[in-house]
């Protein structure tokens, strides 16, 4: 569990070399964003939101749209299936936004919010082992003008869940940015997973 400690919430940015690294370009909006894995030249996701629609692409391939609505459940349309109502692709509790579940191939998987702020993501019944986690754009301090990237990093065994994870990541971070803004991040600080 140390191991798994360390890794997630080291100030090292940089994660062992058979992790996949998705970069964002811009995390600021993760609604209008592209991801690429580390090194490569060519974006590897792209985030694009116009009013009250969001589509995530993975290159040319559509992975999923949103759909914002106001006054009724925001709706999920992933390729080849009908609309459904977001809440019951990407599961959150009744009374806290987090943590939020979704399911893969049977396999169930939570979003959590870590110490530092960060997405971390984990098979349910599984609280020690970290597969996936998210970590936003920072600075080194004052004087200091380095500055590091958001990334997604992806654990090498589920990587045939890539764009699930990237997807739900996006939505999971999304969601925490609202819900910070609106809390004023009082309320959500008392629900911070340990690890």
């Amino acid at each position: 569990m140390d191991s798994q400690l360390t890794l997630v919430d080291s100030l090292d940015p940089t994660p062992p070399e058979e992790d996949i690294i998705l970069v964002f370009d811009d995390d600021g909006d993760v609604r209008n964003t592209t991801l690429r894995i580390r090194g490569a030249d060519l974006p590897s996701y792209y985030v694009d939101t116009s009013k009250s629609t969001t589509t995530v692409w993975a290159g040319d391939r559509l992975l999923a749209t949103i759909t914002r609505r106001t006054f009724r459940p925001d709706q999920i349309t992933l390729p080849g299936l009908s609309p459904m109502n977001l809440g019951r692709w990407l599961k959150a509790p009744k009374l806290w936004g987090f943590p939020l579940e979704f399911c893969d191939c049977g396999r169930p998987f939570e979003w959590r919010r870590s110490r530092l702020g960060q997405l971390v993501m984990r098979e349910l019944g599984r609280p020690d082992d970290i597969l996936a986690w998210f970590s936003k754009r920072r600075d080194l301090g004052p004087g200091n003008h380095l500055m590091y990237a958001a990334y997604l990093t992806i654990k090498p065994e589920i990587i045939g869940m890539q764009d699930v994870i990237v997807l739900s990541c996006l939505l999971a971070e999304h969601k925490l940015r609202f819900i910070v803004a609106e809390d004023g991040n009082s309320v959500f600080d008392t629900m911070i997973v340990g690890f």
